[in-house]
């Protein structure tokens, strides 16, 4: 097992005490509301203001809401779709992180407030998420990246897979993401008990967006499932060195390598999932985030 003292540098400890004081570390075992408060004020704890400039609206189609943050010059447009298990997170979560995306890269930038199980079981989040793609992908003709983290990387890859034909999608950034329902790699035996997050967290979330009685039938919503990795968009994949979710990242973008497709791997060293949200206080995180940043960015150039 992996040596979290020598690892982790004193600043992302500091963030892993500051984060189990409102999101304990056995969270995965409470009940899914008590989970979600536990989320939300661990979210809050780590906010930020907007950068100026950020315009920001709130809207739905039908049940399904949305927000999305215009900047000073638009030159184009992100999708983001938070992470969170799929049984956590929503618009406020990674609400400081859109606003600085589409500042930084000048984009509109779109989240959407999809389903979350229990009560919205696979293939619901995945539904809600591409039926806002559809809405975004037809009421403009900008160039579009998508971009998610955890389970919202999840969910940002399965429609890049699904709409690879889609010339105006320009790439997606994969953010420490889930993408093989095996959770038999490397990482997930190497950390399986890493901060923040847990190879059993991940195996309750796992069947948790699953059919009960069946425990089957979301191969379509993890892209490690799927044989053909051609003609998707240029790829960036940022992953946590100590996070049981990293080896998903290296194998995929080992995949796209091996399929000629564009791919950009950035290995976090000295990081545990999550760690965005530590952006202004561990330089390291600071450097993942500024890479992520531009990556964004570039795609859109």
């Amino acid at each position: 097992m992996a040596d979290y003292s020598t690892l982790l540098s004193p600043e992302i400890w500091a963030f892993i005490r500051a984060s189990e004081a409102a999101y304990p570390a056995d969270a995965a075992t409470a009940p899914i509301e008590a989970q979600r408060g536990y989320y939300d004020a661990l979210c809050a704890k780590f906010d930020q203001p907007h950068p100026k400039g950020i315009r920001v609206e709130n809207f739905a189609l039908d049940e399904l809401t949305m927000r999305r943050y215009h900047p000073t010059s638009p030159r184009g447009d992100v999708f983001y779709l938070h992470g969170g298990g799929f049984v956590v997170g929503g618009l406020e979560s990674h609400d400081a992180i859109c606003a600085e995306i589409a500042h930084h890269a000048q984009a509109r930038v779109l989240a959407v407030d999809y389903r979350l199980a229990p009560e919205h079981r696979h293939p619901a989040a995945l539904e809600d998420c591409t039926r806002a793609y559809h809405w975004l992908s037809e009421q403009s003709d900008s160039p579009i990246i998508l971009v998610g983290d955890s389970a919202g990387a999840t969910l940002a890859a399965a429609i890049t897979h699904r709409f690879r034909q889609n010339a105006r999608i320009k790439g997606q950034a994969l953010i420490y993401p889930w993408l093989g329902d095996g959770l038999d790699t490397p990482s997930c035996s190497i950390h399986a008990h890493a901060p923040m997050l847990t190879t059993d967290d991940m195996h309750f979330y796992l069947a948790t967006i699953q059919d009960p009685a069946t425990r089957s039938g979301v191969d379509d919503l993890f892209v490690l499932n799927d044989a053909d990795v051609g003609q998707l968009p240029p790829t960036f994949i940022l992953t946590a060195e100590c996070d049981p979710l990293a080896s998903d990242g290296h194998i995929y973008a080992a995949r796209l390598v091996d399929a000629a497709i564009a791919v950009d791997l950035y290995r976090g060293t000295g990081l545990v999932h999550g760690f965005l949200r530590a952006r202004f206080m561990a330089p390291e995180a600071a450097a993942a985030y500024s890479k992520l940043q531009s990556a964004i960015s570039a795609m859109l150039d």
